[in-house]
């Protein structure tokens, strides 16, 4: 069995499990209902997943983020291996999340200061990700650190790790194109 090791986040789905990730590039797989003991477990060969996701839509799909700057998409039904992997960041990704008003939109945010939309349809299929890219924001900080959106208004807020806030709004996480 997997020794205990740092957990840096976690992610709830509406069917009672939750996953957990974080040093080792390790991504486990709780069931409340099991004595909380790792139902399963996935294992990379990296230093550390930094952050995960759940699609609210499809709780199928977990997404993860690594310390290298890459997005791994993941069935629930089978975390041996991911469905597909990407490398949008050029440096660690901090925080992601799926667009509540888009679905199949994943928004991510990383060490390179970039705030990353990225198209999730056809993960199944086992397209490239690479290929899926919808927006790509700069900010002009070291590091983009938080992400979040504010569904009711349509707005994403983004912080760094200086103190800037930066809002953006919704068109870019709908899924319009921009540069």
């Amino acid at each position: 069995p997997c020794q205990p090791c740092p957990i840096t986040d976690a992610a709830w789905s509406s069917t009672g499990e939750f996953y957990t990730v974080g040093m080792g590039a390790r991504l486990d797989q709780w069931d409340k209902r099991m004595d909380l003991k790792a139902s399963s477990s996935f294992v990379k060969d990296s230093r550390m997943f930094t952050c995960c996701t759940l699609d609210r839509e499809n709780t199928k799909i977990i997404a993860t983020g690594s310390e290298e700057g890459s997005i791994l998409i993941w069935d629930s039904r089978n975390i041996g291996a991911p469905v597909c992997t990407s490398k949008p960041h050029h440096g660690a990704v901090w925080g992601m999340l799926f667009s509540p008003e888009t679905p199949d939109v994943l928004v991510s945010c990383g060490e390179d200061g970039n705030i990353i939309c990225t198209n999730t349809h056809g993960f199944s299929r086992k397209e490239t990700i690479a290929n899926s890219l919808i927006a790509r924001e700069f900010l002009s900080y070291n590091s983009v650190d938080i992400v979040d959106i504010d569904k009711d208004r349509g707005w994403l807020v983004a912080g760094s790790d200086s103190g800037n806030i930066r809002f953006v709004n919704k068109c870019l996480i709908q899924g319009s194109p921009s540069d």
